[in-house]
């Protein structure tokens, strides 16, 4: 189907190629989606591999409605139970990189705006879909696709809550550092900032300690109940059910986005 064509696209952003700005795997899924739109008859534009965008025009029509979706994903990471760019249907579900985030609702978009169409709805404005390829690290296609063409009139963005939300909340990085007595000797947790971790893993004199999400459909956040503490002589521990450790686990909520493993020592 449809949506199954652009998970097949691995669109996690790569080293840049010529014409391919953000690697081999999300040029792919741009080609994909710009095809799709043009099968559906909508006039389709390509800026230069950063973005491309699909066009829907009525005579006439002095303004036009943005629908603003990306094609590229975060990296799928490990504990899959199907495979991550494939689009495995099972029991009236569709698996993969990018379903939910933000493919699934591109297509959904371009679907309802068809089904709209057929139903008999005339509309007064231009409608155009816009395709950007580096959501998921930086916004480099925005920045490319606004120095090109104007921008809508007004738009909509199909990657939030149902059914509408006005406004989110952004993501901050940050980089903390101190000099602190009987911290890890390194830690470290997920791929990226924005994405769930699947696994966490910190080294204390000479002890490695393993947190890794159940193996699922997707990876989720492990719960608190995988590690064990204990008290013992003012000291607070935590371990794993095969390996000990003196640093505690807290799972703690993120202010940007989704869950986020921490490991302290008190």
């Amino acid at each position: 189907g449809a949506l199954q064509r652009l998970l097949a696209a691995p669109s996690v952003k790569g080293e840049p190629l010529p014409g391919q700005p953000f690697g081999p795997g999300v040029a792919r899924a741009l080609e994909e989606a710009l095809a799709l739109c043009g099968e559906l008859g909508l006039k389709t534009r390509c800026f230069d591999g950063y973005a491309g965008d699909a066009t829907f025009e009525v005579p006439g029509a002095t303004e036009t409605v943005g629908v603003l979706c990306h094609l590229d994903v975060v990296p799928a990471g490990e504990g899959w139970r199907y495979e991550p760019f494939a689009g495995t249907v099972e029991g009236g579900r569709i698996y993969g990189r990018g379903v939910v985030d933000d493919k699934g609702p591109a297509v959904a978009a371009l679907f309802g705006w068809q089904a709209l169409l057929k139903g008999g709805f005339q509309p007064r404005r231009n409608l155009r879909f816009i395709f950007g390829c580096d959501e998921e690290s930086g916004w480099a296609c925005m920045e490319h696709y606004q120095r090109c063409v104007p921008m809508p009139d007004l738009a909509i963005v199909p990657d939030g809550d149902f059914p509408v939300i006005h406004a989110e909340k952004g993501i901050l990085h940050l980089e903390l550092h101190a000099a602190l007595q009987g911290c890890p000797v390194w830690a470290r947790a997920g791929s990226r900032a924005n994405v769930v971790p699947d696994r966490a893993e910190a080294r204390v004199a000479g002890e490695t300690l393993r947190a890794t999400a159940p193996t699922r459909s997707r990876a989720r956040t492990p719960s608190p109940g995988w590690w064990t503490s204990w008290r013992c002589g003012g000291t607070w521990a935590a371990r794993s059910r095969s390996s000990p450790c003196s640093a505690a686990a807290s799972a703690t909520k993120s202010t940007a986005r989704g869950w986020a493993w921490a490991l302290r020592t008190r």
